[in-house]
């Protein structure tokens, strides 16, 4: 199973001051990453844990003139970043107490004549 994907926008901005703007999405999936190796559980008592993860930016140039070098896709520069991740698993809610109490029924005899707001048809059964 993948534990981490990474999602890349095509670069956000057009100025031309030689600078590449994007934005970098990574998902982790803790279901795949907990109890591994990876994985470094938080030692205060408390559900969840932590884990760090290298993400590395880079340029990148095609060499489609065939300058001797045995990779068209060459790495220009690049940037390392190291990420702590945590994730807390512990939601609480306090609940004191629940009473469902039905009240007292009361019943009454009621009569009452609808007569003058009910209209009513026969129909034949030759219709």
């Amino acid at each position: 199973s993948t534990y981490f994907s990474a999602n890349t926008t095509p670069k956000t901005s057009t100025q031309p001051d030689g600078f590449v703007q994007f934005n970098t999405t990574l998902e982790m999936n803790i279901t795949a990453i907990n109890g591994t190796e990876y994985w470094n559980a938080f030692t205060d008592g408390t559900r969840g844990g932590w884990v760090e993860v290298c993400i590395e930016t880079y340029l990148e140039f095609t060499d489609n003139l065939n300058l001797g070098n045995d990779d068209a896709v060459q790495k220009v520069n690049f940037k390392n970043n190291v990420l702590n991740i945590s994730v807390s698993l512990s939601a609480s809610y306090d609940v004191d107490q629940v009473s469902v109490v039905r009240e007292e029924v009361t019943k009454e005899d009621l009569k009452t004549d609808y007569s003058e707001f009910i209209r009513a048809f026969e129909c034949e059964e030759t219709s």
